[in-house]
């Protein structure tokens, strides 16, 4: 092995373990590099890997299981967050939606009121996590949704709301 390539070699040895043809390594090196040039796909379309060593292969085998086809979901993390909040029961969501929380709230709105839940737009952080807090102090599973400098302001409400009352008085 020379050069800086490692992972080129890398894959051709994992592709060559598990027993996928070399023609379809090369063809998804070329499709992967297409248009950054013809001296780099032909300088990386041929991973020593493939081969592992002139046909020499270890004495652990393995095998890959057929793709089947299955029903998939396409869903953004944000999207999967807020599934994951319906399932877990959040029926309030008290926010003020900036980026990255907004395809969030796009998302969840629709979904949480089939549901017969509320989603609340907060004028700012600081509305959004007391609306918040009052849905939960009154038994309602809730949640608010941020950015990390809005995160920052609503701590602070966090903090003073969560002290017992006799150390605020």
């Amino acid at each position: 092995m020379h050069g800086k390539r490692v992972n080129m070699f890398a894959a051709g040895a994992v592709c060559a373990l598990i027993g996928v043809d070399e023609k379809h390594v090369r063809a998804a090196i070329e499709n992967i590099f297409e248009g950054k040039g013809d001296e780099l796909i032909t300088r990386e379309r041929h991973p020593r890997g493939c081969g592992c060593g002139g046909g020499a292969r270890p004495d652990v085998e393995f095998t890959v299981d057929q793709p089947t086809p299955a029903a998939r979901w396409l869903i953004s993390g944000n999207q999967a967050l807020a599934l994951g909040a319906l399932r877990a029961g959040v029926r309030f969501v008290g926010c003020y939606p900036i980026t990255p929380a907004t395809d969030l709230v796009k998302w969840l709105a629709p979904h949480l009121t089939e549901l017969g839940g509320r989603l609340v737009l907060g004028e700012d952080e600081l509305a959004s996590i007391n609306l918040t807090l009052g849905a939960s102090y009154a038994g309602t599973p809730a949640m608010t949704v941020t950015s990390g400098p809005g995160f920052s302001l609503m701590i602070e409400t966090w903090v003073l709301r969560s002290r017992p009352r006799s150390r605020w008085c």
